[in-house]
């Protein structure tokens, strides 16, 4: 879980999201909002039974969201569909930081927006919908950069530089490793080759 932030501008820090990027970051961007829905729907899980791939899941701690299809079977609540993704890493600082603030909400939901927009197909779709508002009762009381989720080497007084520097120094490494090389639609300036 990671927001990559390159740019203030949300769309513009969406186009320059390399390639491999682009597909990974979409899946977690909704992650991450859907998150922020499901604890601050449900800030106490309660244990639960889901059914997935046709198979009732053990027994597990899940943040409900009014959204949830439930069933009662035998005295036990069998979540059997959901709209958005599962709550995942919520002391992570970058879920800690979307649900801080409406503002970090809408910010990275126009990122991810844009990402979608050159993946129409992407499963992501089905839950846009249900992440388009943000929750009710979050705070108006925002600093927009999120926090800096990378190794100390990397860290600095502007965000936008951290991740510049961090994301340049993983292209270089995945070169370096024999893997592709990051490729973009238009390379960023802050990319160096």
């Amino acid at each position: 879980m990671n927001v990559f932030y390159t740019n203030s501008n949300p769309i513009t820090c969406a186009e320059e999201h390399c390639h491999v990027h682009r597909i990974k970051m979409i899946l977690e961007y909704a992650q991450l909002l859907s998150t922020t829905h499901r604890v601050l729907a449900c800030p106490e899980p309660v244990e639960v039974y889901v059914w997935k791939n046709r198979r009732l899941t053990k027994k597990t701690k899940w943040h409900m969201h009014p959204t949830d299809t439930v069933r009662y079977r035998f005295g036990i609540m069998i979540v059997t569909a959901t709209k958005l993704y599962n709550a995942t890493h919520m002391n992570h600082p970058s879920a800690v930081w979307v649900r801080s603030a409406e503002q970090h909400y809408k910010w990275l939901l126009q990122c991810l927006l844009a990402l979608l927009a050159e993946h129409l197909t992407h499963k992501t779709w089905n839950k846009v919908q249900y992440l388009a508002k943000p929750p009710e009762g979050m705070s108006t009381e925002y600093n927009i950069e999120p926090p800096q989720a990378m190794p100390d080497e990397f860290k600095q007084s502007d965000t936008t530089l951290a991740y510049q520097a961090y994301l340049n120094h993983k292209f270089d490494q995945w070169l370096a490793d024999g893997k592709r090389p990051a490729t973009f639609d238009t390379t960023p300036a802050w990319r160096i080759q």
